[in-house]
């Protein structure tokens, strides 16, 4: 390996060119000893040598870069998702698959639109009819419900479907709070004002339920079905004196709407539920005798059955201490309706009650609370029962009977039935 040449070598090499390159006779004019020359030409020729074995300082070397590497393959972009449905598009796809009655995928549609807007009213209430093609009552009535709180009771018709549902279903608290809200929408609106004091007559709130009714006779004069409710309603409150005068002006309005001559129309009832309920209010407000002057006004076709007007007529005559009286009219309700026909069996305990056969009392009380469709419709009467059962009065005082849900009644009601047992108004602006 040879040595890189240092600054001794060097100068070893420029001495002994210098001495090289000098002629020969200045060899000789040196004074010096042969044996000191000859040391000298060893060293320059050790100079020499060493230089020629040094040769050349090699460069320094760098390390190769190495090469770049090859290009690596990329996958193509994909092409954008197709834009997400907007809640129209949505519903419109609901809408399709409920006319096929495709409803697993009506409700998948509408559960898109419902989770970014959960008052959205359309979806809501295709949602109520969803439940309605699948039988589901309960669901309908859900759905009807919400969607018309969404509304804020701005679309009558649909919070008019909803208190039906509600209505039917027991579902007294929610009938009078959406109601309520219908009403200032629609104030002329006689179906929503009857089903706001149906509810209230159902909670037995009935000092409610009597302004409830003021308010329709006011605007609804002529209907004999709207005074008899609100006498009912008066009586049931402790407002004997102002409970007839309401009963009287029902009788009246009653036989003005069965006249031939009459023009005036009556959009409610004017037949033996009217009476019937008249009778009612006339004995819950202390007037047993009055209650049997508006029963003798109906004379019952041969062709027609009308048992609550036999179920009135003995309770009035056990108002009036007719105990034996009383049991033959229960006898012919039960008769003519049937073994299974509750308000008869109620007036059979209350005269076993009223004389003292406490267990002949519990067994059509219990025989009533299973068979009854419209238990708010004789609460009043099913409290006088306890009450007797109680050692209490003859009869219960006026509005006795506890606010709360009325005993009794395990079998759905018929819908749209108001509390004193006629038929509700129509739907719509009346």
């Amino acid at each position: 390996m040879t040595r890189p040449m240092t600054k001794s070598m060097t100068r070893s090499l420029a001495r002994a060119s210098s001495m090289t390159s000098a002629p020969a006779s200045s060899l000789t004019l040196a004074p010096a000893s042969s044996s000191t020359t000859t040391l000298r030409l060893l060293a320059a020729a050790a100079a020499i040598a060493g230089l020629a074995a040094c040769g050349p300082e090699p460069e320094a070397q760098t390390a190769a870069k190495p090469p770049p590497p090859p290009p690596t393959a990329t996958a193509p972009t994909p092409p954008p998702p197709p834009p997400e449905p907007t809640p129209e598009q949505h519903k419109e796809a609901a809408k399709a698959a409920i006319d096929a009655k495709d409803w697993a995928k009506a409700k998948s549609e509408l559960d898109a639109v419902l989770a970014k807007d959960p008052n959205d009213v359309a979806a809501l209430k295709m949602q109520a009819e969803i439940a309605t093609g699948q039988n589901d009552s309960v669901g309908a009535t859900d759905g009807y419900y919400k969607a018309a709180k969404a509304d804020a009771g701005k679309d009558e018709v649909l919070a008019l479907a909803a208190a039906q549902g509600l209505w039917a279903h027991r579902r007294y608290d929610d009938l009078i709070g959406l109601m309520q809200t219908v009403t200032k929408a629609h104030d002329k609106s006689m179906a929503a004002w009857m089903y706001l004091g149906m509810g209230q007559y159902a909670k037995q709130d009935y000092a409610a339920a009597a302004e409830t009714y003021t308010t329709l006779t006011n605007a609804f004069g002529d209907e004999p079905q709207l005074w008899a409710e609100l006498a009912l309603a008066q009586a049931s409150a402790g407002k004997s004196d102002e409970a007839k005068k309401s009963a009287k002006t029902a009788l009246d309005k009653w036989n003005e709407a069965r006249n031939p001559k009459s023009t005036k129309e009556v959009k409610l009832g004017k037949g033996a539920d009217e009476i019937a309920m008249i009778a009612r209010a006339y004995r819950r407000a202390g007037d047993a005798k009055a209650a049997e002057g508006a029963l003798a006004k109906y004379v019952v076709p041969k062709d027609e059955a009308a048992p609550m007007l036999d179920v009135e007529r003995g309770f009035a005559r056990l108002a009036s201490k007719d105990g034996k009286g009383a049991a033959a009219q229960a006898d012919k309700a039960s008769k003519v309706a049937g073994e299974g026909f509750a308000p008869a069996h109620l007036l059979k305990a209350a005269v076993a009650a009223q004389g003292k056969k406490a267990d002949e009392a519990k067994t059509h009380l219990a025989a009533y609370d299973k068979t009854t469709t419209e238990p708010s419709k004789l609460a009043w009467e099913r409290k006088w029962v306890d009450d007797l059962l109680a050692g209490g009065g003859e009869a219960p005082k006026a509005g006795a009977p506890k606010a709360g849900a009325p005993k009794g009644g395990t079998t759905k009601p018929a819908a749209g039935a108001p509390a004193g047992g006629a038929k509700p108004a129509p739907g719509g602006k009346k």
